[in-house]
């Protein structure tokens, strides 16, 4: 019985159709969707194209485990895996560009979400920080997301689909939905439901005629994080809560920069690997990467208050 448990394990852990899969050539990954139907098993030869003459067959992917290599008709080696979160958002398709994971993890950082909470996010997007405030604050938790595009409301929706059905099917429906979506600003909504928030984003281009919205909404001292593309409109922000002596306090403005590096084992020209004079184990080339991720934004942190602030500070 334990064989045949850790037999039905394994098969449970490799690929089937209908995963997603990530792969991965000299640090180039595409993400895809291997077929899900039956009635289109000759599809699985058609596979995904890594050029224009090489590809992986979805064949060679099916029944094989995350962390294996498949090869491709040109006999490349290509590392397959599960995509994160993190990967799931970066190569999910998209309307608007959505908060990059590096500015999303200060983002949920600075809103201290945590499991049972219940949190405001005002510019829906393509649904990456979606996702990531879905999983904190956990089945018995609630988003509540707002975004007054049609389009990237809809796209939005099936990334978050998307990814809550994979995990589902490979964790047995451990990611509760939780997410309530609205198609309107947030001035057009009924609160009756939405008292006492723990927390509020807000990724949109004026923020401020929403933040005088929902401060109400939020517990007083909750945090409300700003997405801002540049730091004039970090200014304007600040300068329209002073004028109009909204209740919050302004805590830290922060830019996130992530420098990525390589390191990799020292080669000639004629690719032999070069070897340390102490011990004759290889030498390595620790260097900045040539690429390096730009500036994204900046988040503005401020905490509701019981009191309006004065329009002197």
């Amino acid at each position: 019985m334990l064989r045949l448990s850790l037999i039905r394990r394994h098969l449970s852990d490799c690929f089937r159709p209908g995963d997603l899969v990530l792969l991965e050539d000299k640090g180039q990954k595409r993400m895809t969707t291997l077929v899900q139907s039956s009635a289109a098993r000759e599809r699985l030869e058609i596979g995904v194209h890594l050029s224009s003459n090489d590809f992986v067959s979805f064949s060679t992917i099916v029944g094989l485990e995350p962390g294996s290599f498949a090869r491709s008709k040109r006999g490349k080696l290509i590392f397959l895996q599960r995509p994160s979160l993190e990967e799931y958002v970066l190569h999910m398709a998209r309307g608007p560009t959505p908060m990059y994971p590096k500015d999303a993890a200060a983002c949920l950082t600075m809103m201290d979400v945590g499991n049972g909470h219940r949190v405001l996010e005002c510019g829906t997007g393509s649904g990456a920080l979606t996702l990531f405030l879905s999983r904190l604050v956990g089945p018995a938790g609630c988003v509540f997301s707002f975004e007054e595009r049609e389009d990237h409301l809809a796209r939005a929706m099936k990334n978050v689909d998307r990814w809550i059905d994979l995990q589902n099917r490979l964790h047995s429906g451990s990611w509760k939905r939780n997410v309530t979506f609205y198609s309107h600003s947030p001035s057009e909504s009924n609160r009756s439901h939405m008292d006492r928030l723990d927390s509020a984003v807000l990724d949109l281009q004026e923020p401020s005629f929403v933040l005088r919205t929902i401060i109400p909404w939020l517990k007083v001292g909750s945090p409300v994080v700003v997405y801002l593309p540049n730091i004039t409109q970090v200014v304007q922000m600040w300068n329209t809560v002073l004028k109009e002596g909204l209740a919050v306090r302004k805590m830290r403005t922060v830019e996130v920069m992530h420098r990525l590096w390589s390191v990799d084992v020292a080669r000639r020209h004629n690719r032999e690997v070069v070897s340390s004079d102490l011990d004759s184990q290889p030498a390595y080339i620790a260097r900045p990467s040539h690429h390096q991720q730009p500036h994204t934004g900046f988040l503005l942190l401020m905490r509701t208050s019981n009191k309006a602030h004065a329009k002197t500070e």
